[in-house]
C-alpha cells in the first residue's frame, strides 16, 4: 500500500483589497503573479487557497467586488499554467468587520466586558442567546457582506465535488471544510471566526474571542471524517 499523496496550499492573508492606493496594490500583485510562477512549475498547482483574514479593507460590498476579480484572476492564471483550479477556504478578520457608527455603535459596546464581564447579567444574556439558543443576528449584522460572499463565490465551488464537503455551522464566519480523496489522507480545514468581538478600531494584542462553544459545531465532523486535521483559526492583527 502506496503513502497517500500530500496537499498542496497557497496560504494567503491581509489582502486589504479596496484600500488606498489600490494602484499600487495591483502593482504588486503583478510582481506576486510572477514569483507565482517558477513554484507552480515546480510543484504543480495547489489543491487549496487558504484565505485567512483581512480579505476585504473595510468590509464592503465593493471591497468583495473587487476581490472576486483578483481570485478570478489568480484561479484563471493557476488553471491555464496547471490544468487544475484550486478551492478556496476563507475565515475573516477584523477588516472583514463591518464597523457600526454613530448610535449603531452602542449596543455593541457589550463585547468589551464580553470576557472580563462574565458574571455581568447582559453578557450572561448574550452568551446564552449567542450559544444556547444559537442566535448571533447581533454578531451576523457584523458581517453582512462578508456572508453574502461566501454564498456567492465561496460555497458554490466546494459543492457537488466528489470528496469535499462544507460545514457552516450557526456562527458567521465559521466554515469546515473536509475532504476525502482518492489516494490522499482525510482531512478538515476549521476556519473559526475570531474577529467578531472586533466592532471598532484599537488594540486587539491578547483579545480575540474564540470561546469553546464556537468549536463545538466543528468537532464532529472534524473527529468522524478526519483523523488526520488542520486547525486555521483566524488571528486579527493587533491593532487596525
Amino acid at each position: 500500500m502506496r503513502d497517500p499523496e500530500p496537499y498542496r496550499w497557497l496560504h494567503l492573508s491581509d489582502l486589504h483589497v479596496g484600500c488606498k492606493g489600490e494602484a499600487l496594490w495591483w502593482q504588486m500583485l503583478d510582481d506576486f503573479e510572477r514569483s507565482l510562477d517558477p513554484w507552480l512549475k515546480k510543484l504543480g498547482a495547489p489543491d487549496l487557497i487558504l484565505l485567512t483574514g483581512d480579505l476585504a479593507w473595510s468590509g464592503t460590498a465593493s471591497d468583495y467586488e473587487r476581490l472576486d476579480r483578483f481570485l478570478e484572476r489568480l484561479l484563471q492564471r493557476i488553471e491555464t499554467k496547471t490544468g487544475h483550479r484550486p478551492l478556496l477556504v476563507p475565515v475573516p478578520g477584523n477588516h472583514d468587520v463591518q464597523r457600526p457608527t454613530g448610535a449603531d455603535l452602542r449596543p455593541y459596546r457589550i463585547l468589551d466586558a464580553y470576557e472580563p464581564g462574565a458574571d455581568d447579567d447582559d453578557v450572561k444574556a448574550l452568551r446564552q442567546e449567542i450559544w444556547e439558543d444559537r442566535k448571533p443576528d447581533f454578531v451576523a449584522e457584523l458581517f453582512t457582506h462578508y456572508s453574502h460572499w461566501l454564498d456567492r463565490t465561496i460555497i458554490p465551488q466546494l459543492t457537488g465535488k466528489p470528496g469535499v464537503t462544507p460545514h457552516r455551522s450557526f456562527f458567521p464566519g465559521d466554515l469546515t471544510v473536509t475532504l476525502d480523496l482518492p489516494d490522499r489522507f482525510p482531512l478538515a480545514i476549521v476556519g473559526l471566526n475570531s474577529a467578531w468581538s472586533h466592532y471598532k478600531g484599537g488594540d486587539f494584542t491578547g483579545k480575540l474571542l474564540l470561546p469553546a462553544e464556537q468549536s463545538w459545531p466543528h468537532c464532529p465532523i472534524q473527529l468522524r471524517a478526519a483523523p488526520r486535521s488542520i486547525s486555521s483559526a483566524r488571528s486579527s492583527a493587533p491593532s487596525c
